[in-house]
């Protein structure tokens, strides 16, 4: 899985699940690119994956709110 972590001067820093960082330009990503939105390479070509970006920004949500809904 790779996983936008932030975009700067119109280049998308990919990491990837062996922490290793690629640059890609943000143009040359199909869909949304955004941080956080999980990509994946396909036949040489970037494109978001819209349900497991949503998916993992869902279950980023949830432990923040269990975070600082404890009592």
């Amino acid at each position: 899985m790779f996983v936008i972590d932030r975009i700067e001067e119109g280049m998308a820093v990919i990491l990837n699940d062996s922490k290793i960082y690629e640059k890609v330009s943000r143009e040359a990503i199909e869909g949304n690119a955004r941080e956080g939105a999980v990509v994946e390479k396909i036949k040489g070509r970037w494109t978001v994956n819209d349900r497991l970006t949503d998916e993992k920004m869902k279950e980023a949500r949830n432990k923040l709110n269990r975070i600082f809904t404890k009592k």
